[in-house]
């Protein structure tokens, strides 16, 4: 693969500024979109404000005041909760079991599916001296980087 006309690569470090900007910008939004789906639920009052004005004179026509006001916070239990009627609690369950299998899923098919890493290759580097300058040459090369003498000719006659 080449990028840019490299031959490999680059090392883990390439691109490594927008790739910590973007991992800031996603945590960002992260917090942000928590900040506005939780704010509605941590904000809001125990009782309705008329609930008050309803014990005293009563409710309006229609409305039930033990649904629509319930007792303080002080005053329910975890007794008081029958989680078997509670419509919730199924999706619940079964949100956290499909999250689950959905994680497992997929921590499975990354493991069947990832490219395989091939095995380091063992390079054997034997380095050859031109017969004709003396001059170390790596082993992919067929020529001399010194003096141009393919690895093959023979040495010329140094005078005496």
């Amino acid at each position: 693969m080449t990028i840019g006309g490299c031959r490999a690569a680059p090392g883990g470090r390439y691109n490594w500024g927008m790739r910590r900007l973007v991992a800031l910008c996603v945590h960002a939004w992260l917090v942000v979109v928590l900040t506005l789906s939780l704010a509605p639920t941590a904000l809001a009052d125990d009782r309705d404000p008329r609930c008050a004005g309803w014990e005293l004179d009563g409710p309006p026509p229609g409305i039930d005041i033990a649904n629509a006001c319930p007792p303080g916070i002080s005053e329910v239990t975890t007794e008081d909760v029958n989680v078997g009627s509670e419509p919730l609690f199924p999706y619940i369950v079964a949100l956290i079991v499909v999250a689950m299998f959905l994680s497992a899923f997929g921590f499975v098919a990354m493991r069947l599916l990832a490219r395989p890493v091939p095995p380091p290759k063992a390079r054997l580097m034997t380095f050859w001296a031109c017969v004709a300058c003396g001059a170390t040459n790596s082993p992919d090369r067929a020529a001399c980087f010194s003096c141009h003498a393919s690895r093959g000719d023979p040495a010329p006659p140094h005078p005496a």
